[in-house]
């Protein structure tokens, strides 16, 4: 269709959304497809649901929740 030719060729859908404060975990992750790694500061809605469609798997490691909690 038109799509290929406006530089639209593949829609890759979004899996997991991984929160975490270790960059060894961003810089070993970018090579998987629909997988995004953030940091907690850098948490949005559009990560969380991408599109405005809800209830995407996301996986918080300890740090992240303890960084979003703030700390006690």
């Amino acid at each position: 269709g038109k799509g290929k030719m406006r530089g639209r060729r593949y829609r890759i859908p979004k899996s997991i959304l991984i929160v975490s404060l270790k960059e060894g975990l961003q810089k070993s992750s970018e090579n998987l497809s629909g997988v995004d790694i953030t940091k907690p500061q850098h948490l949005n809605i559009e990560l969380l649901a991408p599109g405005g469609i809800a209830g995407r798997l996301t996986v918080f490691t300890k740090s992240a929740l303890t960084k979003l909690g703030g700390a006690k």
